[in-house]
């Protein structure tokens, strides 16, 4: 046996395993409708404030991860592109629901009712994991039906 292949041994890679509280998030959102008969686009930009989010993924049989804790961004709230400040509370939907890691590049989170988000992972230490995901959420903008495009990046610390 060589030296390499018994250091190789001795490697042990990080776990996502734990709790995990989010110390900071960007996002940038292009909302895409129709309206009557226009076609629009409003992009916005921002970070998370007052964050108090905290992740506990498991290593159960299922993989599940449970959220709590809320976090505070702007979003579009008209077509004069007016924002509000709103709260958006890990409940419901975003509280729960499975992962699986592909890769030392690559997650998945599945949420109820909402499309798999596949995260690709950025930075991920045994204290730091760094995730950028892109995902489409529908919503209405004054009874406008709209498309949510929406990129973020994640940073999160072990408790």
């Amino acid at each position: 046996m060589s030296c390499s292949e018994d250091l190789g041994e001795l490697i042990v890679p990080p776990s996502v395993v734990g709790n995990w509280k989010l110390e900071s998030l960007e996002y940038d959102v292009v909302t895409t409708g129709m309206k009557d008969g226009e076609a629009f686009v409003l992009n916005h930009s921002g970070e998370g404030k007052e964050i108090s989010l905290s992740i506990d993924i498991s290593n159960d049989p299922t993989n599940k991860f449970v959220s709590q804790g809320w976090y505070l961004v702007e979003v579009p709230a008209d077509f004069d592109a007016t924002t509000f400040s709103d709260v958006f509370p890990f409940t419901d939907v975003h509280k729960s629901g499975t992962w699986s890691k592909e890769s030392d590049k690559l997650m998945y989170f599945n949420f109820t009712g909402i499309p798999v988000v596949k995260a690709e992972i950025i930075n991920f230490t045994d204290k730091k994991l760094v995730i950028s995901y892109d995902v489409k959420v529908d919503s209405a903008i004054e009874g406008v039906a709209c498309i949510n495009t929406i990129s973020g990046l994640y940073t999160f610390q072990k408790q």
